[in-house]
């Protein structure tokens, strides 16, 4: 019969095994939202939390796969966005995904992380989509330059029900300086972005036709400078 330090060896094994499926469940990208009207913040709070405990080499390992499948290509950006920062005396570059729409007279100088912004570690969605004339740049040679080039982010992202996103989105719109003002289309989008499940399917595009934003191509495997 096994003695006591093998049983509890055992255990300790299989404690693991059943913490290492539970993170990589919850880092699922299936939840999370494409670019567009229907983006949800909390799918993606979920997500980098997951991919925060399960350390940066898998982390990084994990966002590779997902862009290797050109299924997720937005997701994979602002992930990206999130769980980097600039190393010192930097720049951390943005994605090569267009020219961004954004509102209220804003332009690229407001939003230093586009597509989203970060206010206490919480991504807000800040542009309804981009127009694009040509190609635009694939998921995976963004995460091989963040990888390369820029730092993890240490601060920690976190799952927040609905009612705590809200309240963030609120006093984000409060602090937010804005060159014109909001209008209560604009507005909705933003706090829109709080609700959770309210996307039919988990991953819903902008509708172009709608709004006069064209989605990118994704037949280039070029960073833009």
């Amino acid at each position: 019969m096994p003695n006591l330090k093998t049983i509890i060896q055992i255990f300790m094994c299989l404690s693991i095994s059943v913490s290492s499926l539970v993170a990589d469940e919850k880092a699922s990208i299936e939840n999370c939202t494409q670019i567009g009207r229907n983006f949800e913040i909390a799918p993606y709070l979920v997500v980098t939390e997951g991919l925060q405990k399960s350390g940066k080499p898998a982390a990084i390992a994990k966002l590779r796969e997902w862009a290797a499948t050109r299924k997720y290509e937005d997701q994979v950006f602002i992930l990206c966005r999130m769980l980097f920062v600039p190393r010192e005396k930097k720049e951390f570059c943005r994605p090569g995904l267009g020219v961004a729409h954004f509102l209220a007279g804003t332009n690229y100088k407001d939003w230093p992380l586009v597509p989203i912004a970060l206010h206490k570690n919480m991504p807000i969605l800040i542009t309804y989509g981009y127009s694009l004339f040509g190609s635009a740049e694939l998921s995976m040679g963004y995460v091989d330059y963040c990888a390369k080039e820029c730092d993890w982010n240490k601060n920690k992202f976190k799952s927040l029900d609905s009612k705590t996103i809200a309240s963030a989105v609120d006093d984000w719109l409060a602090l937010h300086t804005w060159s014109k003002t909001l209008s209560d289309r604009d507005r909705a989008f933003f706090t829109k972005q709080a609700e959770q499940g309210g996307a039919e399917k988990p991953a819903t595009a902008l509708d172009s036709k709608a709004e006069g934003i064209k989605k990118p191509k994704l037949d280039s495997e070029g960073r833009s400078q």
